[in-house]
């Protein structure tokens, strides 16, 4: 069954729009934390060479939690875009239905598996970089 029908596409549209909201909650904490973490290091605290490298640790990995998510809302964008030209559920590349179980499983897949299978492997570094979504 293809997803242009309506009431999957309706549905696929609250399942896009309810993981915008959570990313975007969890960048306003993350953000927050950041901004915290900055405060707390210029106060002037002494801190010793461990407190330093955790400091800088948490940072990096709260930074790259950060591009993760922002990541994931262009894909949303992406996803909700193709929506509204009617694309969605059309795969980028051979042009066919996207099997709605990948849909369901991924609402952003741009690709049917075999597709993204074949981009993957020409662009290794570009699937390497991708992070999966954190639930």
């Amino acid at each position: 069954m293809p997803i242009h029908e309506t009431d999957h596409l309706r549905l696929m549209r609250v399942q896009l729009d309810d993981r915008e909201a959570e990313l975007r909650s969890v960048l306003g904490t993350l953000q927050a934390e950041l901004t915290d973490e900055a405060n707390q290091h210029f106060n002037g605290e002494a801190e010793d060479m461990a407190d330093e490298g955790e400091r800088r640790i948490r940072t990096a990995v709260r930074s790259l939690e950060q591009d993760r998510d922002m990541a994931e809302l262009r894909e949303i964008a992406v996803a909700k875009g193709r929506m509204t030209h009617g694309q969605y559920g059309t795969c980028l590349d051979c042009g066919l239905d996207i099997p709605s179980a990948r849909l369901e499983a991924r609402p952003t897949a741009l690709r049917c598996i075999a597709c993204q299978q074949a981009f993957e492997a020409s662009h290794p570094s570009v699937s390497a970089l991708r992070l999966p979504p954190m639930k």
